[in-house]
C-alpha cells in the first residue's frame, strides 16, 4: 500500500497536481505532499485547515468559494470544478483548477466531506491570456484597416472570418456576411458572376496571386466598384485564401468625370478649331474689303489709261483706212495730181507722228495690261485660293506679293524698305502667312499717324527663318504689350479693327510651330519678328514680349 501511495505521489508532484480531502463539520483538510509542493511549502507551513488553507486564498476569488459552500448547502451538485488564485510561498499567485466532489453528506443532506484534486494551470492561463491578447492585437489590427478582408475556405470558398470594413462596406452584419456568396456580393452582370468569382478563387486557390476589378453589390441592391487582391497564405496552420477587396466607387467617378470632361474639351476644341477657322476667313475678308477701294484704284489707273489708248487707236486706225483707201497706186498711176492728193492727205493726217505714236500707245497699253496682270497676280498669290495643304513656298515671294496687295493702304504716308537676307524656301501654309504678313504691314502703317518708314527684314539661322516688320510709329504702351496677341483686344478706334489680327497671326504662327516676338517704344515704333522652323516638325522655343 505504502508502495503505491508513493507512486501515486510521484504521478502527481510530476504532473504538478495535489489531492484534497475535507472534513468539514471539524474543518480538518488533508493536502497531499504534491500539494504543498505545488505551492511551494512543506506540510505544516501552515494548518491544515479549511481556514488555513482560505488563508492562501486570492481576496478576489473568496466570493466564489463562499457561494459553492452556499450552493452545496443547499443541494447543489455533488461534482464541481472552479479555477481560482492561491498564494505561492514565493508570494506569487497560483492560478488552481479546482476538480471536486461531495463524497459523503449527513441524514440532512448538508455535505461532511469533500474530496477533489487541484491542478496547477498557471503557465496555461499565462499562455491562455497571451493568446487572447494576441488574438485581440490581431483583431483590433484586422477591424482598423481601411480595406475590407475575407479569409475563404480553400476548398468550398466559404468565408470563414472577415473584418468590420468587409461589413461596413457591403452593409452585412457579421453573422449575415459569414452566410453570404460570391453571387450575394456580386452585380452578377458579366464579368461579374457567381462563376467568374469561383474562376478567380480557383486560381488564388492554386497559389496564384489575382489582382482585378469588380462590380459589386451591397445588400440593399446598389451597385459600387472595388478592387480585389485575392492570395494563397497559411494562417494558424491552416491554408486559407485571403481576398482584400478596396471601394474604388469615388476613383470610378473620378475617372469617369474626367472622361466626360475630356470628351467635352475634345468638343470645345472642335468647336474653337471651327470658330477660329471662320474668324480667320472672316479676318481675311474684312481685309480684303478694306482694301478693295485701294485694290480698284490701282486697278482703274492703268485701264482707264488702256482704254484712252484704245480710243485714240480706233481713231488712228480709222484714218489710216482712209489713207490705205485712197492708196498711192492709183494716186501715181492717175499723174502727179493724185500723188500730190495723197501727199496732201498725209501732211493733214500727221501721218509720220501716227506711225510713230501708234508703237507708243501699243508699248504703253501693252504695259498697262501688264499691271493689271501683276495685281492680279499678287492676289491670287496672296489668297492662294485651293492650296490648303502644307508645301515648300518662297516667303520672299509672299512678302512682295503682300505688299502690293496693301501697298494702296501705305503709300501715301510712309515710305517701304526692304532688306532681304538668304532665305531657303519653308515648308508652311503659303496663303495664312501672307494673311500674317499683311496684318503686320497693315498695323504698321496704321501706326504711322503722319509720315514714318516701314522695314521689311529677313534672315536666317541654323534651323529657323525670321522675318520682321519695323515702324517709326507710335509705339505700345507696357500695359498693353502683354495684351496684343488676346482676342478682341485693340486700342484702335471703334470701327478701325477687330482686335482679332494679332490673335489670329499668332495662332497661325503657332500653328506653325514658331513665335512672334515684340520689340516696341513708345513714340519711336514697334519692331514685330516672326520666327519660323525651316522644318516644321522643329518647334522654337516661346519667347516673352520685350
Amino acid at each position: 500500500m505504502s508502495e503505491i501511495e508513493d507512486r501515486l505521489q510521484l504521478a502527481l508532484s510530476a504532473a504538478n497536481q495535489g489531492l484534497w480531502d475535507w472534513d468539514r463539520p471539524s474543518g480538518r483538510l488533508y493536502l497531499s505532499p504534491s500539494y504543498y509542493a505545488m505551492l511551494g511549502f512543506r506540510p505544516g507551513d501552515f494548518p491544515a485547515t479549511f481556514d488555513g488553507w482560505s488563508s492562501l486564498l486570492h481576496p478576489d476569488d473568496a466570493p466564489l468559494i463562499a457561494r459553492h459552500l452556499s450552493e452545496n448547502a443547499s443541494g447543489g451538485p455533488d461534482r464541481f470544478e472552479h479555477e481560482l488564485r492561491l498564494r505561492h510561498r514565493n508570494g506569487g499567485w497560483r492560478w488552481i483548477h479546482i476538480f471536486g466532489s461531495v463524497a459523503e453528506r449527513d441524514g440532512g443532506g448538508m455535505p461532511v466531506r469533500l474530496v477533489g484534486v487541484n491542478v496547477d494551470i498557471t503557465e496555461r492561463r499565462a499562455a491562455d491570456l497571451a493568446l487572447q491578447e494576441s488574438e485581440a492585437r490581431f483583431r483590433a489590427i484586422f477591424d482598423s484597416v481601411q480595406e475590407g478582408i475575407f479569409i475563404h475556405d480553400i476548398d468550398t470558398s466559404a468565408i470563414l472570418a472577415t473584418n468590420r470594413r468587409a461589413c461596413e462596406m457591403f452593409g452585412y452584419g457579421e453573422n449575415e456576411i459569414l452566410a453570404a456568396s460570391i453571387e450575394d456580393l456580386s452585380s452578377g452582370v458579366p464579368p461579374y458572376t457567381q462563376a467568374d468569382g469561383a474562376y478567380w478563387m480557383m486560381r488564388a486557390a492554386a497559389g496564384e496571386p489575382q489582382s482585378f476589378e469588380w462590380h459589386a453589390r451591397r445588400t440593399d441592391g446598389s451597385l459600387f466598384w472595388v478592387d480585389i487582391n485575392m492570395r494563397r497564405a497559411e494562417l494558424a496552420g491552416q491554408e486559407r485564401v485571403v481576398v482584400v477587396v478596396r471601394d474604388i466607387s469615388r476613383r470610378k467617378a473620378q475617372e469617369e468625370e474626367l472622361r466626360q470632361n475630356l470628351d467635352r474639351q475634345v468638343q470645345l476644341n472642335k468647336r474653337l478649331e471651327e470658330a477660329h477657322s471662320q474668324l480667320l476667313q472672316s479676318e481675311k475678308l474684312a481685309s480684303i474689303g478694306q482694301l478693295a477701294a485701294g485694290v480698284a484704284h490701282e486697278l482703274n489707273n492703268p485701264i482707264g489709261f488702256v482704254h484712252s489708248n484704245l480710243g485714240s487707236l480706233e481713231g488712228y486706225l480709222q484714218d489710216l483706212f482712209a489713207i490705205i483707201d485712197a492708196g498711192e497706186p492709183p494716186a501715181a498711176a492717175s499723174g502727179g495730181k493724185a500723188l500730190e492728193a495723197v501727199q496732201r492727205l498725209k501732211a493733214e493726217k500727221d501721218y509720220a507722228f501716227i506711225k510713230r505714236d501708234v508703237g507708243e500707245l501699243m508699248a504703253e497699253s501693252k504695259d498697262g495690261l501688264a499691271r493689271v496682270r501683276k495685281i492680279v497676280q499678287d492676289l491670287k498669290d496672296f489668297s492662294r485660293v485651293g492650296e490648303a495643304e502644307w508645301q515648300w513656298t518662297d516667303l520672299h515671294k509672299g512678302l512682295d506679293s503682300t505688299l502690293n496687295i496693301v501697298w494702296n493702304e501705305l503709300k501715301y504716308k510712309c515710305t517701304v524698305k526692304k532688306e532681304y537676307g538668304d532665305l531657303p524656301e519653308v515648308h508652311c501654309l503659303p496663303s495664312q502667312l501672307n494673311q500674317v504678313f499683311m496684318n503686320l504691314l497693315v498695323n504698321a502703317g496704321q501706326a504711322i499717324v503722319e509720315r514714318g518708314e516701314i522695314t521689311i527684314r529677313t534672315g536666317r539661322d541654323e534651323a529657323s527663318v525670321w522675318v520682321a516688320v519695323s515702324d517709326t510709329g507710335a509705339g505700345i504702351p507696357q500695359e498693353n504689350l502683354n495684351r496684343i496677341f488676346e482676342p478682341f483686344f485693340t486700342t484702335k478706334p471703334v470701327g478701325k479693327g477687330t482686335g482679332l489680327g494679332l490673335s489670329l497671326s499668332y495662332g497661325i504662327v503657332v500653328k506653325h510651330r514658331g513665335r512672334i516676338e515684340v520689340e516696341s517704344e513708345v513714340g519711336k515704333g514697334s519692331t514685330f519678328r516672326v520666327i519660323l522652323p525651316i522644318d516644321p516638325q522643329l518647334e522654337i522655343p516661346a519667347a516673352i514680349p520685350k
